[in-house]
């Protein structure tokens, strides 16, 4: 775990379903690195609130654009 880098565990009813990690830039840019959710936890409105948290966490650090690279063969993540 790299100390700069703001990690989060996604927890429900107490268990651990995915993790989130972002880089912040010196250009008030905020990368999205990784969003992952466990497959069961997939399909319940939970990537689109998570996001929701990215970009309260982002403003709230001076970001004005948040980006993230997605392979275009990952269905879930484009769908988000």
């Amino acid at each position: 775990r790299e100390p700069h880098l703001p990690w989060w565990v996604v927890v429900e009813n107490k268990v651990p379903i995915g993790c989130l990690l972002l880089c912040p830039h010196q250009t008030e840019l905020v990368e999205l690195v990784y969003l992952g959710l466990i497959a069961t936890a997939r399909g319940k409105g939970l990537g689109g609130r998570i996001l929701e948290f990215v970009e309260s966490w982002s403003n709230k650090h001076g970001a004005i654009r948040i980006v993230a690279a997605v392979d275009q063969r990952n269905h879930h993540a484009l769908h988000i």
